[in-house]
């Protein structure tokens, strides 16, 4: 007696012939390494969008004004911003934006790429640091002096300049501290705008002429978002705090102040101060889902399809077979 091929075998394939049950046999194995391949790369989708989140929590954390706050100058003086200065010459200033995570030193190097990858103790770090443009004077004494930060989430470095694109944050929030030259000097804000990374007619450091001075803040003026009347003329001397934009790939975005001899109160003190306690709590947690990239975006809304799709699949399978 000949027996069957046991993977022939049974009521499944009663009647067929071999070619047909050889056919049979491979939608199966087909079927089920479809299933397989699924399986693995929604798994591969949701291990990535993972490593994205811990990643920018990781990125977050090393930037947190926490990692400087020993260096910060007080008002009372003292040593620690010299040590600093002492660590790391290039050390120039501290600014300090009332009512948001901006609290660290500024750096400036004889060229704008070292500080875009370096912290402020001259350590490889993706996070960068504030640095100022290498075409500026260190000691603020230029007309408009332009220093630039990452955007980063949880709205650390300049991740809060973006927040003063709504009215309401840039009318609650005026003041902020600059510490230059061995004391402390006030900031007022007074102009929120965004603008493409080649507008020359912003981001050209060392303006000196009168006539050219009263042009380029006019201009600032013109294009701003959200502008405040505080009397800013050329006699004054102006710092522009920029960064990248969500919303377009050149943009970027630029908080503009006024430096004067006045230093203000913070009246977001004890705020700041529960939330240097918390570190990245809650509501960080929350800002990172809330500013997740779109690439992370796009793999999330893959994975769920993925998903749905195999449930789907799985579900038509077993009703043709019942």
């Amino acid at each position: 007696m000949r027996v069957r091929p046991p993977s022939f075998s049974g009521e499944r394939y009663h009647g067929m012939s071999w070619s047909e049950r050889a056919a049979r046999l491979v939608i199966r194995v087909l079927n089920n390494l479809v299933n397989w391949v699924l399986l693995i790369a929604v798994m591969v989708l949701i291990a990535y969008g993972c490593y994205g989140i811990w990643d920018s929590i990781t990125l977050a954390k090393a930037a947190t004004v926490e990692q400087y706050e020993q260096y910060k100058p007080m008002p009372d003086g003292g040593p620690s911003f010299q040590e600093l200065q002492a660590l790391n010459p290039e050390t120039v200033a501290w600014l300090q934006v009332y009512g948001t995570n901006i609290d660290y030193p500024v750096l400036q190097a004889d060229n704008n790429w070292k500080y875009i990858n370096h912290n402020a103790l001259c350590e490889y770090s993706l996070t960068g640091s504030i640095f100022m443009d290498y075409q500026n004077s260190a000691d603020f004494s230029d007309f408009n002096t332009i220093l630039y930060g990452h955007n980063m989430t949880p709205k650390v470095m300049f991740g809060n300049i973006k927040d003063f694109k709504q009215q309401s944050f840039f009318n609650s929030h005026l003041y902020g501290d600059l510490y230059y030259g061995g004391q402390h000097h006030g900031l007022e804000f007074f102009a929120i705008l965004s603008v493409d990374a080649y507008d020359f007619e912003v981001y050209s450091p060392q303006i000196v002429d009168a006539k050219t001075k009263q042009e380029y803040l006019e201009n600032l003026l013109a294009v701003s978002t959200y502008t405040r009347e505080i009397g800013v003329s050329t006699d004054d001397k102006i710092v522009l705090l920029s960064t990248c934009s969500n919303e377009a790939t050149n943009q970027r975005d630029i908080l503009v102040g006024r430096v004067t001899d006045t230093v203000y109160h913070n009246d977001f003190e004890a705020e700041e101060r529960i939330r240097s306690v918390a570190g990245i709590d809650a509501y960080d947690l929350n800002d990172i889902w809330n500013e997740l990239p779109l690439w992370a975006w796009i793999l999330i809304a893959l994975a769920l399809i993925l998903v749905l799709s195999a449930v789907i699949f799985r579900s038509v399978r077993k009703r043709r077979k019942e």
